[in-house]
């Protein structure tokens, strides 16, 4: 996606300074700057949700195929043929 701004000219040269002092470019600078922010806004957004009250409040986000319940989504959908290690390795590596 581009997208064109404006900046005064002393906001400009302010981010070409920055971005120099970062080893980058302008457009990587700004770019870098504001995948931080929108990282730092959905991540204060989960901060401030309100966990589930019940387990009501727990369904899935996507439901089950109708006539489905989530095992029978689940079931068969695994290889199957991973190894204690194997499954171990990537519980460790999700925490």
């Amino acid at each position: 996606m581009t997208i064109q701004i404006d900046f005064p000219a002393e906001v400009e040269a302010r981010l070409r300074e920055e971005a120099g002092r970062q080893g980058q470019d302008a457009e990587d600078y700004i770019r870098q700057v504001v995948q931080r922010e929108l990282s730092q806004s959905a991540l204060l957004a989960l901060k401030e949700r309100q966990p589930p009250q019940s387990l009501a409040d727990l369904k899935a986000a996507v439901p089950p195929p109708p006539g489905q319940s989530w095992l029978e989504a689940v079931v068969g959908q695994w290889p199957g043929d991973e190894s204690d290690e194997e499954i171990e390795r990537v519980l460790r590596e999700l925490s």
